[in-house]
């Protein structure tokens, strides 16, 4: 069974991981320290990052976290997340799946 983390970043971010017990998924990391600390807490492997979208405080442990674990970093540069979850689109990462759902968010 997958489990889903949130550990504190920065003074005021989430940031989360999602595993299975062995290899972890990491979303958003605001800073790589916290992470790498749960990581070994939790004895897990860093298969992947996943980057919603680009402010330094959703991707900012992303380059540090790939250099100490070779992880992959998987980033939304272009909106590609974006159409593809309105579309309902999943995807693998190890023994994990993830499936994508729109969620807009705007100014009212």
């Amino acid at each position: 069974m997958n489990r889903i983390t949130t550990i504190p970043t920065l003074a005021d971010n989430l940031t989360y991981l999602v595993d299975d017990g062995k290899v972890a998924v990491v979303i958003d990391p605001g800073e790589a320290s916290p992470v790498l600390r749960r990581l070994d807490e939790m004895a897990l492997s860093l298969a992947a990052v996943l980057i919603t979208h680009g402010h330094f405080d959703h991707r900012g442990g992303s380059d540090e976290l790939q250099r100490r674990t070779g992880c992959e970093v998987v980033a939304d540069a272009f909106g590609a997340i974006q159409e593809a979850s309105e579309r309902g689109f999943s995807f693998e990462i190890g023994p994990l799946v993830f499936h994508m759902l729109w969620t807009p968010a705007g100014a009212l």
